[in-house]
């Protein structure tokens, strides 16, 4: 479980945090502005050590 404070608030989560609901509010917020990034790894052709 991770915990962060932002703005005198504690939020914990786990994975990643997609939004929020402030204490003592009906309101909730959705966090929208994830970026990934994707790392593709070349395929190499296993070869077999030699003896």
């Amino acid at each position: 479980m991770r915990i962060a404070k932002q703005n005198g608030i504690n939020i914990q989560w786990t994975g990643f945090l997609v939004g929020y609901t402030p204490p003592n509010s009906k309101d909730d917020y959705i966090i929208n502005h994830l970026k990934f990034e994707v790392l593709v790894h070349e395929y190499e052709e296993m070869v077999a050590p030699m003896k």
